[in-house]
């Protein structure tokens, strides 16, 4: 989906050259943006991420003309849909005199400013909008650091190499100072006590070298300040911080260390889709390129990737590392937590362990690494055994039997002495025989002695890798019982809520029942006080009605009577004519 450019809004990335701090990584002369990260240019990562913020035109700054050559011809097959152009300062220029230096070629309303080694999946629109909301002059990119200053700082000192960083109550940045070493003293300035009433000082925060600047405040500065080197000088500025959010990947490779862990880390299931837009194999939780040829027993562990045209030999095993492309590894060879770039050759049975090989590097049959960085071209020889070791060109390696190993023209297992002048060529070969008898025995006492040792310690390594395997094994079962605890514990907050709702219904309907039930109460008592005093009433007006209707039967029966008493007094009269006749006769 095509991002929508934001004409307000210009990008810088510094490049720089080589980078010591990445040796022997770049002696072959590859500028330290175009490293490989996970089979692609360390710089694709920070334009993915100017891109994605709808970023239209962008300036890499390259030190000297080697380097803007080979990131110009990078640039040349280049498919984003950024105008990208690299731009050559001088060599060993600070970031504030290369950017003194195309000054005027800034001319949107807000510069990005960012390093060419970070690897972030925090989203520059977000800071963008940060820092036109709050108008500040410069907004940088404050992440957590990955491991605590106190964690590394013993009880009792100051932590060393670390960012002090004091923010305001609204995430304002009022104080920086980045401390290379430790601090006894911290001394902020009077007009920042004056101004910020309430400072926040944290140590678990760190410069990502990601800044939005105001175009006319940025240039305003570098024209006044003739003596600004550094851009944390810059913090002095009106400035709001922009911090990463809570999860959010953001590291910077320059440092073997680092550059070893992002290789890793873009790798991990949680930060692949969103670095670098693709998801690994549902089954194996890999990147596997489809040309790959793999041997007869061959392992591929999670967290892996393995690049085009790669041969795997039977019985190798890879974890935990990134293959480059048309690279070669032999049968049984182990690589585990490695990066190995272009065309690398790894020979038969050779362990190469938390190492970094460059391009067209080569270890021999049997050859053991462990925490190495081999130059370019590099030959490791067959069966040496390497701790710690920064092989480079002039210095060759080899085994620490009694006989020089195969690609190696000095004999010592450090590689950083010259072999001195054979003992036979000094002396002209005028030894006597018991000296090259004595010889002969020391030469194969040390012959035996070193394969007794590199069967120990084969030994101890497959027991080394076993107990590798079952820490994996152990990692993956507490996985799944954390997510089986997630799940259980989202049911048991889901019943648990249930079970509020339903309390709370049945408090409800009780609560109603309860007065319903005293409704019904006082309806009843209402009712039979109304029936009683109907009763009352009744009784009287039946009391009433009976009286009233026994004094009228008794006037009707009265005037009867009288009508009667009347009739018989007729009667009587006449009677004495007539005979009587029964005066009742007549009566109903």
């Amino acid at each position: 989906m095509p991002h929508r450019h934001d004409p307000c809004c210009q990008a810088v990335v510094l490049a720089g050259a080589s980078g010591s701090r990445l040796h022997p990584l770049n002696s072959g002369g590859t500028p330290k943006v175009l490293l490989p990260v996970a089979n692609r240019p360390l710089l694709s990562f920070p334009l993915r991420t100017l891109e994605e913020a709808g970023v239209a035109e962008v300036l890499v700054l390259c030190e000297g003309d080697a380097a803007a050559s080979a990131v110009q011809h990078w640039l040349a097959g280049y498919s984003g849909a950024l105008a990208v152009e690299a731009v050559r300062v001088t060599e060993g220029s600070s970031p504030v005199e290369a950017l003194r230096g195309v000054r005027d070629r800034l001319r949107a309303p807000h510069v990005v400013l960012l390093s060419g080694d970070v690897v972030t999946e925090v989203p520059l629109q977000a800071q963008l909008l940060t820092h036109r909301l709050r108008g500040a002059a410069v907004t940088p990119l404050l992440a957590r650091r990955r491991e605590s200053a106190a964690a590394e700082t013993k009880p009792g000192q100051a932590p060393k190499n670390v960012d002090y960083v004091g923010l305001t109550a609204d995430d304002g940045l009022a104080f920086y100072l980045h401390s290379p070493d430790r601090a006894r003293q911290l001394r902020i300035p009077q007009r920042v006590v004056d101004r910020v009433p309430s400072l926040t000082l944290r140590t678990d925060l760190t410069d990502m070298h990601v800044y939005v600047f105001q175009t006319e405040a940025l240039r305003a500065v570098l024209a006044a300040r003739q003596d600004l080197h550094s851009l944390e000088e810059s913090i002095a500025w009106r400035c709001a911080a922009f911090l990463a959010p809570e999860g959010a990947y953001c590291c910077r490779a320059n440092s073997l260390q680092a550059y070893a862990e992002v290789n890793r880390d873009v790798l991990a299931g949680a930060h692949a889709a969103s670095l670098l837009r693709e998801a690994p194999n549902a089954k194996y939780e890999n990147f596997v390129h489809s040309s790959v040829q793999m041997g007869s027993k061959a392992a591929v562990g999670a967290g892996c990737m393995i690049g085009e045209d790669v041969v795997l030999g039977d019985k190798s095993t890879v974890k935990r590392s990134v293959i480059g492309p048309n690279c070669r590894i032999g049968a049984g060879a182990k690589i585990i937590n490695s990066v190995l770039m272009a065309d690398v050759t790894v020979e038969d049975g050779a362990h190469v362990h938390g190492s970094i090989l460059c391009n067209r590097a080569g270890v021999g049959a049997g050859a053991s690494l462990r925490d190495c960085q081999v130059s370019p071209e590099f030959r490791v020889g067959e069966g040496a055994d390497l701790r710690g070791e920064v092989p480079a060109g002039g210095m060759n390696f080899y085994n620490t039997g009694g006989r020089p190993a195969t690609f190696d023209p000095f004999d010592d297992p450090r590689g950083f002495r010259k072999r001195p002048k054979s003992i036979f060529v000094r002396h002209s070969g005028k030894l006597s025989g018991l000296a090259v008898l004595f010889l002969t025995a020391t030469v194969i006492y040390l012959h035996s002695h070193r394969r007794t040792l590199h069967s120990h310690l084969a030994a101890k390594d497959y027991q080394l890798n076993a107990i590798v395997e079952e820490k994996e094994a152990i990692s993956r079962t507490l996985r799944e019982k954390d997510h089986k605890v997630s799940v259980k514990t989202v049911e048991s907050e889901h019943l648990r809520r249930t079970i509020e709702r339903l309390q709370e219904e049945v408090s409800t309907q009780s609560t109603r029942a309860l007065e319903a039930t005293r409704l019904a109460e006082e309806t009843t008592r209402a009712s039979a006080a109304k029936i009683k005093a109907l009763e009352e009433r009744l009784q009287a007006d039946t009391a009433r009605y009976t009286s009233q209707t026994v004094e009228a039967h008794m006037a009707r029966h009265h005037h009867r009577l009288s009508m009667l008493e009347t009739a018989m007094g007729h009667e009587r009269r006449e009677g004495e004519e007539e005979p009587q006749e029964d005066p009742f006769a007549k009566l109903p």
